[in-house]
């Protein structure tokens, strides 16, 4: 990218000519599945008392509808309807990652591309190519400062994601190259997201992405009318990453082989709905279950990479006595625990009563654990699991791709969209869903 030339407009301009029929088929495969399980996720987030919030307030003032609210028969606005579709996507933290940029993406994108498409009536090869364009501009925007979000106290899913959401929602509505470019001027200036609700076991993290997504569809509005953005929001002396993050980010990153390379069908579908810097470990567990069957933990030590300390290890005192089920999704000794007795986690998992079982919790006092400054496992969200047994055998697994990883077993994306869905449709529902999101681009937007 040349000197003269800013981000946002070299986004904009890859946005607008995005079409479905040039995008390769296994990119827009990979959007099929992302779109699918971020619905299954988002119908099982539905009932849950913080979306429940969120929807109440929404419906508490009157607006025009159109689009819907997921698991309901309310319609709302565009960008109040992708602010409880969102928040209901990720409120299980079981939605996707992209390990690189540690974003969380298509509970932001596909919510306001699918809200922002429903006031649009538009046919699903312009659905999906918006879904690309907005998961791509997400996942490069957190890859350019990998976990300097983070270390920042800030949330990348929606720092990212909000400009994310703006791309999406500006395909959609078919803006052109200088619109697009003024819609993400102006969602740099909407971008935010602290985490201290993570640390403090509360359950608001799910919210930044509704938030992320409704004022992306607010930018496309407008710059849809004529509104503009600042050209360097992202890359300017004080745009979005000199904010936010100051120093450590990858210009070169941003924005190399931009529609040649597809960042976006490396991001995770999670197989586990809890904190991407668990999975590894997840995974470890269950191969020890599978490896020394009977066996029983001793001491427990789990290797993660430095960034993991204040999302998943501390304060190390609240990890050993998660609060409640959303503060054991971040809790590194409840999901080992959990998964060293049980194997893989579900839904099931984080509930009150699961919460207060007492052979997870006699299991959690036996687990320490050390940071490491490695370069493999903060790249993929690796981690590692060493364990004594009662019988003094020493066993450990490093894992440094976990399942979903590009280069590690997959998550199959029906089997999770049925797991997370069947909560609330049954399974003729389930499969006519399934339907219509494998014709995509054919066919029009998905709808339940």
């Amino acid at each position: 990218m040349s000197a003269e030339e800013p981000a946002a407009r070299r986004l904009a301009g890859f946005a607008a000519g995005l079409r479905a029929a040039g995008v390769p088929a296994p990119v827009l495969a990979h959007a099929r599945d992302l779109v699918l399980t971020t619905i299954g996720v988002g119908l099982a987030g539905a009932t849950h008392p913080m979306v429940a919030a969120v929807r109440r307030a929404v419906l508490a003032r009157p607006a025009a509808g159109g689009a819907a609210l997921w698991d309901a028969q309310e319609t709302a606005d565009a960008p109040d309807a992708a602010l409880v579709n969102a928040t209901a996507a990720h409120v299980h933290d079981y939605d996707d990652t992209h390990a690189e940029g540690g974003v969380h993406v298509g509970a932001v994108v596909v919510p306001a591309a699918l809200a922002a498409a429903a006031q649009r009536e538009v046919d699903g090869a312009r659905f999906l190519a918006a879904v690309v364009a907005g998961v791509e501009v997400t996942v490069r925007l957190g890859a350019a400062a990998s976990h300097r979000f983070t270390e920042r106290g800030l949330h990348a899913s929606s720092c990212c994601g909000t400009v994310g959401a703006a791309v999406a929602a500006s395909v959609v509505a078919g803006l052109p190259a200088p619109r697009i470019a003024d819609a993400i001027g102006i969602a740099c200036s909407q971008s935010s997201g602290v985490i201290q609700t993570v640390v403090e076991g509360g359950d608001l993290k799910s919210l930044h992405l509704g938030w992320a997504a409704h004022a992306g569809i607010w930018a496309a509005r407008l710059a849809e009318q004529g509104v503009t953005g600042p050209a360097g929001a992202i890359d300017g002396t004080h745009g979005l990453f000199a904010a936010l993050i100051g120093e450590g980010w990858s210009r070169h990153r941003l924005t190399r082989e931009l529609g040649s390379t597809w960042d976006g069908a490396d991001v995770i579908l999670k197989p586990y709905p809890c904190c991407q810097f668990l999975h590894a470990l997840v995974d470890a567990a269950c191969a020890f279950r599978r490896e020394r069957p009977g066996a029983v933990p001793e001491r427990i030590l789990l290797r993660l990479p430095t960034p993991a300390r204040y999302v998943v290890c501390e304060p190390w005192a609240d990890k050993l006595q998660p609060r409640t089920p959303y503060a054991a999704k971040f809790s590194a000794p409840y999901c080992v625990a959990a998964a060293l007795l049980d194997g893989p986690l579900g839904l099931r998992h984080f509930t009150g009563a699961a919460l207060a079982r007492p052979d997870v919790r006699g299991l959690m006092s036996r687990v320490g654990y050390e940071l490491a400054d490695d370069p493999e496992l903060t790249r993929a969200y690796g981690a590692e699991l060493r364990i004594v047994d009662a019988a003094g055998e020493r066993w450990s697994r490093r894992v440094a791709h976990p399942t979903g990883s590009p280069g590690a077993d997959p998550t199959d994306p029906v089997r999770k969209f049925d797991d997370a869905a069947s909560t609330v449709l049954d399974g003729r529902r389930r499969a006519d869903l399934v339907a219509r999101v494998a014709a995509l681009p054919g066919g029009a937007p998905p709808s339940w």
